[in-house]
């Protein structure tokens, strides 16, 4: 609910921007207050609020508080930042997923088509790429490996940060390196991320614009995903990330044309050459 307060909070009235700002900084409380007294205590008058809601696309304040109020429930530390210690399976199902599936719309509005055909076409002249993640960021990394393989692009992936600093500090112009990071602020990636950017190499990075990472790159490619990796385990921010890893595999693939029926019928055949075939 914060998230969708922020990202409208542009589109809002003055006035409508001080309830917006007051109900961020106290979101419980907003929760518990009649529109009478919320308009009082902000210092806009009760239409206003109830323009606040339409404008994020609530009918009225009693369903928007309603939507805030469900929203607030206690994160549990290190799990997940929308489910609490009552909630039983059912819920955190419920929870887990339709967090998920919000972050994947987020995404789809916030992420910059530019930035995306700026990636392709980076990638498209690149003769060898390296991808480096930690954590639950090296996930993104291998997936991007796997796709990229996929197209016939020549990719590495490193999580180790002594390989990938010594990999970076051999790239070359035509080289590219991936570098994918929540927070963006990683030491380790930083280094690694100046070292090839030392030897010409180019920045593709899955991060935040505002972030060291983000101030690095030549290309940034930002899911919109708000989520506080220092106190829950990174869930939403690697779904989005996943979720650009193949947008950006199909435009990939489109802009490869028939070598890429070539490539991924060479490796369609070498996979199932892997499989055990029925007796």
């Amino acid at each position: 609910m914060i998230s969708h307060i922020k990202s409208h909070r542009d589109k809002l009235r003055k006035s409508e921007k001080l309830v917006a700002d007051w109900i961020m900084s106290h979101p419980n409380d907003a929760a518990s207050l009649s529109i009478g007294m919320l308009a009082k205590t902000v210092g806009v008058s009760e239409p206003t609020v109830i323009r606040f809601c339409r404008a994020l696309g609530f009918d009225g304040y009693h369903v928007f508080k309603q939507e805030l109020a469900g929203a607030l429930n206690a994160g549990v530390p290190f799990i997940h930042s929308n489910v609490s210690e009552s909630d039983n399976t059912k819920d955190i199902v419920n929870k887990v997923i339709t967090q998920a599936s919000a972050a994947l719309l987020r995404t789809k509005e916030s992420i910059s088509v530019k930035a995306i055909d700026q990636a392709v076409k980076i990638l498209m002249k690149s003769s060898n790429v390296l991808c480096i993640g930690h954590g639950a960021s090296n996930v993104v990394a291998l997936d991007i490996q796997q796709k990229l393989l996929r197209v016939g692009i020549t990719v590495s992936v490193f999580s180790d940060h002594h390989v990938h600093s010594l990999a970076a500090s051999l790239m070359k112009k035509k080289d590219v390196m991936i570098a994918v990071s929540h927070t963006g602020r990683s030491q380790d990636i930083l280094d690694s991320v100046a070292f090839a950017k030392e030897n010409g190499a180019s920045i593709i990075s899955f991060t935040s614009k505002n972030s060291p990472l983000g101030e690095l790159s030549d290309v940034v490619l930002e899911s919109g995903a708000t989520e506080d990796t220092k106190e829950y385990i990174p869930m939403i921010s690697r779904l989005a990330d996943l979720a650009i890893v193949d947008v950006l595999l199909v435009n990939l693939a489109l802009k490869r044309g028939s070598s890429f029926i070539e490539e991924m019928s060479r490796s369609k055949t070498i996979i199932e050459s892997k499989r055990v075939r029925d007796k």
